[in-house]
């Protein structure tokens, strides 16, 4: 962001997003108790919290940063 004198990125979503669940998938009681302050998740990509640390560490090693839906300003 530095190198191209970018301020912030803002997650900027390409057309509709619907709502798929919670934003975790266990049921704590610590979690529970606050899963209407948590956010929910999407029901595609970018927008969704798989738990999968396997795509993850994919995802973030060999990704691109890049996205339509990643704004830089």
């Amino acid at each position: 962001m530095d190198k191209n004198e970018y301020r912030y990125c803002k997650p900027t979503p390409d057309g509709e997003i619907e709502i798929d669940g919670e934003w975790l998938d266990f049921n704590s009681g610590y979690v529970t108790r606050v899963l209407e302050k948590l956010p929910c998740q999407g029901s595609r990509d970018p927008w969704r919290n798989t738990q999968n640390y396997k795509k993850d560490v994919l995802q973030l090693r060999y990704g691109r940063i890049t996205d339509k839906e990643l704004k830089f300003i």
